[in-house]
């Protein structure tokens, strides 16, 4: 299992501490997703332009947070059942 450092703004890389601190004045805290990967500039800003498309919409922001639970669930799901399918195929 891989282990990435959850960064502060502090420790973050230089060119990613302004997507950290955008997650602290939009939402008012950073989230461990966004400070895993500022590690990785692409990565981040790709996050980043995610971000601002899914709260720069029509959704209100109890939408969009439904939305994002929805999907958040249905991955799980589809992953725990894609790893029972391969544990059955494997036996």
């Amino acid at each position: 299992m891989l282990n990435y450092q959850v960064h502060s703004i502090e420790t973050a890389p230089e060119t990613s501490k302004p997507l950290l601190e955008l997650f602290m004045h939009a939402i008012g805290f950073v989230p461990n997703l966004a400070s895993a990967i500022v590690n990785s500039p692409v990565l981040a800003n790709s996050f980043l332009g995610l971000f601002k498309n899914v709260h720069g919409g029509s959704f209100t922001e109890a939408e969009v947070q439904v939305l994002l639970l929805n999907n958040a669930v249905t991955w799980a799901y589809m992953r725990k059942l894609n790893q029972s399918q391969t544990q059955t195929i494997s036996r």
